[in-house]
C-alpha cells in the first residue's frame, strides 16, 4: 500500500514541479494485481449494494431485474443498429436472438 502511495506523490510531483520529481519505474502490472485493484475498488460499492438489496422486497427486486434486462436489451438493439443503420426490424430481432444465444433456423 505505501508503494502505491509513494508512486502517486511521484507521480503528481513530475507533473506539477518536474525538478523536484524524482523518476520511479511503474509497478509490474499483472493479472494478479490487477485483480486485486479492481478487487479493492469495488469491495465498498459491493458491500453497499448488499445492504440495499437487503432491503427491497421482492416485487422491487423483480421490477429491478426487469429494468436491468429491458437496458441491456436496448443496449444491443442500439449497438446493432448502430452497426448495420438501414436493417429491417426482423432481422434486428434475429441478429439480437443470436447474439443473447438463442439459436435460430
Amino acid at each position: 500500500m505505501h508503494e502505491v502511495i509513494a508512486f502517486h506523490i511521484r507521480s503528481a510531483l513530475r507533473e506539477t514541479h518536474p525538478t523536484w520529481a524524482i523518476p520511479v519505474d511503474l509497478p509490474a502490472l499483472t493479472a494478479e494485481r490487477l485483480a486485486a485493484d479492481v478487487a479493492a475498488a469495488f469491495a465498498d460499492l459491493d458491500r453497499r449494494q448488499i445492504e440495499l438489496s437487503r432491503q427491497l422486497t421482492p416485487a422491487q427486486r423483480v421490477e429491478l431485474i426487469s429494468t436491468l434486462n429491458d437496458f441491456l436489451r436496448q443496449a444491443q438493439l442500439a449497438a446493432i443498429r448502430r452497426d448495420e443503420p438501414d436493417i429491417n426490424e426482423a432481422e434486428l430481432q434475429r441478429k439480437y436472438l443470436m447474439r443473447i444465444g438463442i439459436q435460430i433456423p
